[in-house]
C-alpha cells in the first residue's frame, strides 16, 4: 500500500524563501521533496495571483 503525499498549504513567502539567503537551504530542500512527491502543495487563488506577479525565478517553482 502506497502512502499518499502529505498535503501542505503554502503561501507566497514559501516560494520567495527559495531565493532568500536566510531560508534558501530549507526552502530548496522542501521543493526537492515536493518534486519527489513527498508533499502535495495546496495554495489559494490569492497565492496564485501573487505568483503571477512575482519574478520569473519565483514563478518557476510554481
Amino acid at each position: 500500500m502506497t502512502q499518499e503525499p502529505l498535503r501542505v498549504y503554502v503561501d507566497t513567502s514559501v516560494f520567495g524563501g527559495a531565493f532568500d539567503e536566510e531560508f534558501k537551504t530549507a526552502s530548496r530542500s522542501f521543493f526537492e521533496q515536493v518534486k519527489t512527491k513527498q508533499f502535495h502543495l495546496v495554495t489559494s487563488v490569492i497565492v496564485q495571483q501573487e505568483i503571477l506577479l512575482a519574478p520569473i525565478q519565483v514563478q518557476s517553482l510554481f
